[in-house]
């Protein structure tokens, strides 16, 4: 079970407000008894995976959780209690959303078997209007953290994540949801926007299939207290009353998401976030594929019909570029100008084609072969836009090799995304200059200088 929730459920490379998606099949749906959770994004940002090891805090020990003044929903930091024992764990780290402080977690699977995954849940917009400002409370990558750190089951995890919410508040982006399994079962937690510490759950046996896209719960027991398959914050169903988003005096039941989702014509539970296919749509296949293997539900989950995005999948230029910048901006003295010149090469190289290319391919024209004109054209774009993912790739690997065999290779320092020039290090070759100037034109400022 354990290799298919490392192998399955950190498939998640990205995840956007309105991209992420998570799948959950039953035990009894799978061809050796196994849980499965999966799912993955569309975000663009740096993402990695890491071990955290299991370790022992002390008494007066924190973390600091929350989002900021920055955030589309702006918050403040806060500090809270670390657990005394926080397991071992690998997660999917990353680094997106303004005013969520990086590392940002996007779930992974902890040494109890206990894997949770993030997916987006918006609210309706009455919730997200109420939300206090700033909020304070853990944010959805804290919670999923604190999972992996301190649940030694599924059901622990969401017990968990409640009572966080208790003590500390949420804070968020308009909601969010959860995907939360171990060995046996899983859960669907939805946390909600407001500052009325809102959240629900729902779970998920070995019979159950869940695509969350984005995350949802329907029908909702009112004594749902004294059910083993729900949970949630004392107020779930008394402030939907209150606020007149369900009539208890009605024949309709309880239902979650018809309370606290966005109030759109036409929007239910199981088509919200669908480009090619919704979630009953995913639902059905995912149920159609029984006994589902790993290797079945890898290939689900990175459907095209189920998101357009390709880039996770292959070389990508801006990632191997990003590489080179940030080795580069790490000695600028050093490592600069050799960069420089590479590109400008390869760019005067072009150049030097574009004469030779434009003239053929104006020849073929004018003798009435425009497909062939447009075949070379095409020809030469790929090909030469090759030679470039390859020479960022030489470039990478080179910058890599050295940093690293010569000692120099470190963590960045700060947490400061930008830097207006006074000091603090970022990942910029001009920390302390105007970019628009020459040299010999700048105001003289404190440089940082990088240590070795």
């Amino acid at each position: 079970m354990l290799s298919h929730l490392l192998a399955i459920g950190l498939l998640s490379l990205a995840k956007t407000s309105q991209g992420s998606y998570g799948f959950y099949v039953g035990k009894a749906l799978t061809h050796d008894g196994s849980v499965m959770l999966g799912g993955t994004g569309e975000e663009v940002s740096s993402h990695w995976l890491q071990i955290f090891p299991a370790k022992d805090h002390k008494a007066n020990d924190t973390i600091v959780v929350g989002v900021t003044e920055d955030a589309v929903m702006p918050g403040k930091l806060m500090n809270i209690s670390q657990a005394p024992h926080t397991f071992r764990y690998l997660s999917m780290e990353y680094s997106d959303f303004e005013g969520f402080p990086a590392p940002l977690t996007n779930g992974g699977v902890n040494e109890k078997g206990v894997a949770v995954r993030d997916i987006w849940a918006q609210n309706r917009d009455d919730l997200i209007a109420m939300t206090p400002n700033p909020q304070t409370g853990l944010q959805y990558s804290d919670l999923a953290r604190v999972v992996l750190e301190r649940a030694s089951t599924a059901r622990e995890g969401v017990e968990l994540i409640g009572q966080m919410i208790a003590d500390y508040g949420y804070a968020d982006y308009g909601g969010n949801s959860h995907l939360i399994a171990d060995a046996s079962e899983g859960w669907v937690v939805w946390e909600m926007s407001g500052g009325q510490k809102l959240w629900a759950a729902e779970r998920l046996g070995e019979n159950d299939v869940r695509v969350l896209y984005p995350g949802y719960i329907e029908d909702f027991p009112v004594d749902f207290e004294n059910s083993p398959d729900y949970m949630g914050s004392p107020n779930i169903v008394s402030f939907a009353v209150e606020q007149g988003w369900w009539n208890p005096n009605s024949t309709k039941p309880f239902n979650i998401f018809n309370a606290y989702a966005p109030q759109e014509e036409g929007y239910t539970a199981r088509d919200g976030g669908a480009k090619y296919m919704s979630q009953a749509a995913l639902e059905d296949a995912t149920r159609a594929m029984a006994p589902v293997t790993e290797k079945d539900l890898i290939e689900h989950v990175r459907d095209y019909r189920i998101s357009d995005d390709e880039a996770e999948a292959t070389q990508f230029a801006g990632r191997i570029f990003k590489k080179v910048l940030y080795y580069t901006c790490s000695d600028p003295e050093s490592y600069l100008p050799v960069v420089q010149n590479m590109l400008h090469g390869f760019e005067n190289a072009s150049f030097a084609d574009m004469e030779w290319v434009e003239r053929a391919a104006h020849t073929m024209v004018e003798a009435g072969q425009q497909e062939h004109a447009l075949d070379l054209l095409t020809f030469y774009s790929h090909a030469r836009a090759e030679k470039a993912l390859a020479l960022g790739r030489t470039m990478a690997d080179a910058l890599d090799a050295y940093v690293k065999l010569t000692g120099q290779f470190r963590m960045p320092s700060g947490d400061r995304i930008n830097d207006p020039g006074l000091g603090a290090e970022t990942v910029n070759c001009l920390v302390g200059w105007d970019p628009d100037q020459p040299a010999d034109k700048q105001k003289p400022l404190k440089r940082f200088r990088r240590s070795k």
